[in-house]
């Protein structure tokens, strides 16, 4: 696996705005359902794929997180009972991905996203919909996430149409990695 010490390297620091979004209100979903689209639950040995699909999916958007990790983190994350960690499939691949984690009754949506080809083709809004679906299964009080300057520019209105108002905006420093070069020998 692509660990954060041996294939990335810092770049650059920043100011970026996070935008803390809340969903108070379970609403009804009506789900595009889909034959061809699932959410496919991620397994401890599929460790690496999954961390190679999130790269391709958020190395646009600027995420670090799983970066700054690493392998560990991910494997640990993987077999807790409060997380839930899915692939987006389409038919048989691989489209993009989403993250979960539940606490005393709160919902944390981590990561949504889906690789660039399939962004403004309708799947973002389909899949998301399986995903509440799933998450309402649980008994919760709230589901919240959070979008930042740096993510699509689409993502705040996205959130807003299914419900998620922002309660809070926060201005946080972030440290950017990019993969580095691999060296040939």
């Amino acid at each position: 696996m692509k660990t954060f010490n041996k294939h990335f390297q810092k770049t650059e620091e920043l100011d970026h705005l996070v935008h803390y979004m809340i969903l108070e209100v379970i609403p009804e979903i009506n789900i595009s359902k889909s034959a061809d689209l699932k959410l496919d639950t991620v397994q401890i040995e599929d460790a690496e794929s999954y961390f190679n699909n999130w790269l391709t999916v958020g190395e646009k958007w600027n995420w670090v997180g799983r970066i700054i990790a690493g392998e560990a983190a991910l494997k640990e994350d993987l077999s807790k009972d409060t997380k839930h960690i899915f692939n987006i499939q389409l038919k048989e691949e691989t489209i993009g991905l989403c993250e979960y984690e539940i606490k005393d009754g709160n919902c944390e949506i981590i990561y949504f996203g889906l690789k660039e080809a399939f962004i403004g083709k309708g799947w973002a809004k389909k899949a998301f919909e399986l995903l509440l679906h799933r998450i309402y299964q649980h008994d919760l009080k709230r589901v919240w996430l959070h979008t930042c300057s740096l993510d699509a520019p689409q993502a705040k209105v996205f959130y807003r149409n299914f419900g998620f108002r922002t309660y809070k905006i926060q201005k946080e420093r972030v440290t950017l990695w990019k993969q580095k070069k691999e060296q040939v020998q």
